[in-house]
This record gives structure tokens, C-alpha cells and sequence, in this order.
């Protein structure tokens, strides 16, 4: 009976953790289509800049001109939350490929997400963190932290422009990894003119084209969290998938295992029943003979 009963409990806990997993990974698939959504809002929007500066570079190609090289800092964007594979694996061997072995110094590494943090932690604490979005809300508040870690960092070091920002990060798409290298507008200096006459301008083209800068970057950043997210959820239903066909194949063996101990016990209670029998039908001569007669 107590190996049965201790079969059962087993059962019982593994199918509590199947409707956990089933919980969890519905909820990640309702996460991706809220990200879908804010992400197609996002690349509207980015468009819409990169047209702006397309013009504006048809008309001023020289306008983009390139501080002296400075030291850069890499943004790594993780997972707040686990259960995601090796989905931060992945982005710190990408970032560790990056290295130079001959660099003299290790370069400034803003990373996102507690995993990600504790994943560097054991080759070394990033210099930033910066806690990162578990939902689609929260992503602008991520945003504002990184933008606010940037610009600290930048007083301190009076070295850092946000041309010299390499992103790496995960994409949903089979490509995997993505590295961000190329400064804003790198593309745009050859555009041919679309029109006959060029935008108007209420600023000079320099202060223009900083202020243009410093609100592509936010957005294209946001951008980039809301891919990150994304595909931190579509790898996290992957990975919820795995695990829910091996939980499966658990629960069928402790299923039949259940049954087979419950099978042992009818059988023993059978036995038990048949033994009870014949020792009855043994002992019924013995109980007939010392029986007292019945009076005549």
C-alpha cells in the first residue's frame, strides 16, 4: 500500500507541475502577440526617421561626421527571467568573440537582465547593470534606465557618444544573435535626392542632425528591446515545449507504474481472499465433528 501511495503523490506533484508549465508557457505565448503588435508600432516609427534622414542626407552627405575613435560600450540585452534555455549563454559567447585578445583594457559592458548578470558574473561582473523588463509595459522603464546609465557613464568618462554603441542581443528569428556595430545613419551619406528641392530646415543641419540623433537612438534602442523580448519569450515557449514532452513521457511511466503497484495489490488481496477460503474449507470437517449432536 505505501509504495502505491508514494506512486500516486509522485503522479499527483508531476501533473501539478504540467499545468504550471502549461501556465507559464501560454502566458509567454500571450506575451509574444502583445509584442508583435507594440514591435510593428515600433518599426513604423523608425521608418518614418530613417526617411526623415535619408532626405536630409541626400542634401547634406558630409553632415555625419565622426568623432575620433573613442573606447566603445557594448549593451548586452538579456532576460530578466530564466526558464529560456541558452538564451544568455548565447549572447555572452558572442560578446566574448567580439574581444580582441590583444586589447589592453577590458572594454565598458552595460548588461540587461538578472540572468544575463549572473551569466557574466562568472567570467566577470559587467562594469552596468541595469534590471530588465519581464513584460511589454515595462520595457520604457528599461529604456530610461539605460539611457540614464549611458549618460552617467559618459560624465564620468567624458568619453562615450552614442555613435560608439555596439548592442548585442537575440533576435526571434532563426538568425540568432545579432551585434549592432554600425553607427546611426552609416548608409544614408551616397542617398540620391527624392525631390527637386531640399527639406526645409528650421535648424542648422549639424544641430538638426544631433538633435535627430538623440531621438533615433532611444527609439531604435526600444526597438531593439521589444525584438529582445520577443525573442526571449519564443525561445521560452521552446523551451517550455521540451520540457513538457519530457514531463509527458514522465507522467505515462509513472502512470503505468501506478497501475502496475495497483495491479500487485488486487492480486495480493486476492491471494489473501483465496488463502482465507481454503483455510476455512480445512477447517470445516473439525468444526462438523466437534459439533455436539443435536437431541433427538
Amino acid at each position: 500500500m505505501s509504495r502505491r501511495r508514494e506512486r500516486e503523490d509522485h503522479l499527483r506533484a508531476l501533473d501539478d507541475i504540467r499545468g504550471i508549465l502549461r501556465a507559464m508557457r501560454n502566458l509567454a505565448w500571450l506575451e509574444t502577440r502583445k509584442l508583435m503588435r507594440f514591435l510593428e508600432t515600433q518599426r513604423r516609427v523608425i521608418e518614418s526617421m530613417e526617411a526623415a534622414a535619408g532626405d536630409f542626407f541626400a542634401y547634406h552627405p558630409g553632415a555625419l561626421r565622426r568623432a575620433p575613435a573613442v573606447r566603445p560600450v557594448f549593451l548586452l540585452i538579456g532576460s530578466e527571467r530564466g526558464f529560456c534555455g541558452d538564451f544568455n549563454v548565447a549572447i555572452r559567447e558572442s560578446y566574448h568573440q567580439l574581444l580582441s585578445p590583444s586589447q589592453p583594457e577590458v572594454p565598458t559592458v552595460l548588461a540587461v537582465g538578472r540572468k544575463l548578470q549572473s551569466t557574466l558574473g562568472a567570467l566577470g561582473p559587467p562594469r552596468i547593470s541595469v534590471d530588465g523588463a519581464t513584460a511589454a509595459e515595462e520595457i520604457q522603464d528599461v529604456l530610461g534606465r539605460i539611457m540614464d546609465a549611458l549618460l552617467e557613464h559618459a560624465a564620468h568618462t567624458g568619453q562615450f557618444s552614442l555613435l560608439d554603441l555596439i548592442v548585442i542581443r537575440r533576435r526571434p528569428t532563426a538568425h540568432g544573435i545579432e551585434t549592432q556595430t554600425d553607427p546611426p545613419f552609416h548608409s544614408f551619406g551616397g542617398a540620391a535626392p527624392r525631390g527637386s528641392s531640399p527639406p526645409r530646415l528650421y535648424l542648422p543641419p549639424q544641430t538638426f542632425l544631433t538633435e535627430l540623433i538623440e531621438q533615433f537612438v532611444p527609439a531604435r534602442l526600444h526597438e531593439l528591446i521589444y525584438d529582445s523580448l520577443l525573442a526571449e519569450n519564443m525561445t521560452r515557449i521552446q523551451h517550455m515545449e521540451r520540457a513538457l514532452r519530457h514531463l509527458e513521457d514522465n507522467l505515462e511511466q509513472a502512470r503505468r507504474q501506478w497501475h502496475s503497484s495497483r495491479q500487485e495489490e488486487i492480486t495480493e488481496e486476492i491471494e489473501v481472499i483465496l488463502l482465507s477460503t481454503e483455510a476455512m474449507r480445512a477447517a470445516a470437517p473439525f468444526r462438523d465433528r466437534d459439533a455436539p449432536a443435536s437431541a433427538e
